[in-house]
């Protein structure tokens, strides 16, 4: 049985862990497809994504399924980004420090440069997963990412009862989260980012 029980004592927590260059590379390509056609579409040198528009997103995307308000003011965001480069998103370089905003500059690892990015954000869910009560909280999980390598921690959420949210490109979406989600389904549940790239353009 999942953990998004109704009646939790301190609200819900929204725990959003993205790969920075998984989405920022993958959009680029999709609005690239967008623009072609649609050609009122602006013109962007660079595609760069609205990491609140896209909580926003998520978030409604939540109460519509679990039935409880988007404006709910018990309702608690945590973005946690891990990139090697996550100054070239404008919003994030010029972001005020906040508590609700924890940002993980990963250092170059040669070849495998984004490894330490993967690594880091997986190490960081599963110990949130582990020290998350779902007495006193309503925890939702959300991986931004279509990469393979997300899923032992995922494995491990669906392990705590917790339901997985993996948010990705169709094309980055990797064949093991397509079995995941169908083997195990009500646990992970996977959203296409591509159809709502408009809205969350920066």
């Amino acid at each position: 049985m999942a953990h998004q029980a109704s009646g939790p004592l301190f609200g819900e927590s929204i725990n959003i862990y993205m790969d920075d260059s998984n989405i920022a590379i993958g959009g680029r390509k999709v609005y690239d497809i967008y623009q072609k056609s649609h050609p009122e579409a602006p013109r962007r040198r660079f595609w760069y994504y609205d990491f609140e528009k896209l909580g926003e997103i998520i978030t409604k995307e939540l109460a519509k399924q679990y039935g409880w308000s988007e404006d709910d003011p018990t309702v608690h965001k945590q973005y946690n980004f891990y990139g090697v480069n996550l100054n070239r998103n404008p919003q994030l370089r010029r972001l005020p420090r906040r508590h609700d905003v924890k940002l993980y500059h990963c250092m170059k690892n040669g070849l495998q440069k984004e490894k330490g990015a993967d690594c880091k954000l997986t190490a960081d869910f599963t110990d949130r997963v582990k020290s998350t009560n779902p007495f006193l909280e309503a925890a939702y999980f959300i991986v931004l990412s279509g990469d393979a390598d997300m899923v032992p921690a995922i494995e491990k959420a669906m392990k705590y009862g917790f339901v997985v949210h993996v948010w990705s490109w169709d094309e980055s979406l990797s064949g093991q989260l397509k079995r995941l989600e169908k083997d195990r389904r009500g646990l992970v549940k996977v959203h296409k980012l591509d159809e709502r790239i408009v809205d969350f353009t920066l």
